[in-house]
């Protein structure tokens, strides 16, 4: 009985929305059903990135989409900061944002520690 309830409330949605706006929220809808990011998705379709993801915006503040889950994991970014502290010659100590220290006494090239913050950046 709920699938019904469900399919009737998005026929009556979609009865509401003018044929813009249904033509955006079938590229949303195409779009989150693949996985895809909304930029290459708006790329490959040769659509407005803008446009897509304003479409997406009014659609969400409208209940027409789905707001994100706030479980969703989101990409995030960590501060870096640098303390002009005096240490040994070949030393050094880095903190991660999830706690963890990576530390080392030898030197390092620039090639080693670009390997090194690759693979850190690849950690879960």
């Amino acid at each position: 009985m709920a699938g019904k309830q469900k399919t009737s409330q998005a026929s009556a949605t979609d009865a509401r929305l003018s044929s813009k706006q249904r033509f955006w929220l079938e590229h949303v809808q195409a779009c989150e059903a693949g996985g895809e990011t909304l930029k290459a998705y708006a790329k490959r379709k040769g659509l407005s990135v803008h446009g897509l993801y304003g479409a997406r915006r009014r659609m969400r503040l409208a209940g027409i989409v789905p707001a994100r889950a706030s479980s969703e994991k989101r990409p995030s970014f960590a501060k870096v900061v640098v303390h002009e502290a005096p240490a040994e010659a070949g030393r050094c100590r880095v903190r991660l944002p999830n706690g963890a220290v990576m530390e080392w006494d030898v030197p390092l090239t620039v090639q080693s520690l670009e390997l090194l913050f690759q693979a850190v950046a690849r950690l879960p």
